[in-house]
């Protein structure tokens, strides 16, 4: 076991079958407790008692939130890719938030089972509780319909052509690129359509105003 401290902050690191790194303000280096594991001797299981921290051993008492929670983020969580890494933090807090205010929701109506304006089925999920918050956030009412996609789609009397055009003064980001994860690539030409208006690269190399214009790219 090594630590080191820098007040408030514990960073400690302990040898088990793996090395396990640890943060804490509220650790003691010196609190030491001891644990069993299992070592093999040729082809002899025994038991065997080693020293641990007494800041893991806390922490091992009281992650079983910590696991809940992210077990509840890996299935409904708003992350999507991101070159930036703060928009990925962000949207993790956001989901955190969201997990938080969703459990006590359901301690509060636990709490308050005559209480009408809580009453929910008993197959109300996490999910049926996003679209109700979203829902009050943007003002729509529970009969009213979600807004869909806002994307533009021409009617059957408009008929545009997307052509490429080249800026000269101008240079953006393609979409394309920034969205597949390969960082901000400033172009010059884009496609002029109402319906697009994005910039994307279209050279030899790197097609992106046709992979915009395919359909199985907006097949979401």
């Amino acid at each position: 076991m090594r630590w080191d401290r820098t007040p408030p902050v514990l960073t400690l690191q302990w040898k088990d079958n793996k090395v396990v790194s640890l943060l804490t303000t509220i650790g003691n280096a010196n609190e030491i407790c001891q644990v069993t594991r299992k070592v093999k001797t040729g082809n002899v299981w025994r038991q065997i008692n080693v020293q641990q921290s007494a800041a893991i051993k806390q922490y091992n008492s009281y992650m079983n939130a910590v696991d809940r929670s992210d077990q509840i983020l890996a299935n409904n969580n708003c992350l999507g890719k991101c070159v930036r890494w703060w928009k990925t933090l962000f949207f993790h807090l956001i989901d955190i938030a969201i997990v938080n205010s969703y459990i006590l929701f359901r301690e509060h109506r636990a709490n308050n089972p005559n209480v009408e304006a809580l009453r929910r089925p008993k197959s109300y999920s996490i999910l049926d509780y996003k679209e109700e918050l979203v829902r009050q956030l943007a003002g729509i009412g529970d009969d009213d319909p979600l807004p869909t996609s806002g994307k533009v789609k021409p009617s059957g009397q408009f008929i545009t052509e997307h052509l490429p055009v080249f800026s000269e003064d101008v240079r953006c980001n393609c979409v394309v690129c920034y969205h597949e994860g390969r960082g901000q690539l400033r172009v010059a030409s884009y496609c002029d359509a109402p319906q697009c208006q994005v910039f994307l690269h279209i050279t030899s190399a790197r097609n992106c105003f046709r992979v915009w214009h395919s359909k199985d790219y907006h097949h979401d």
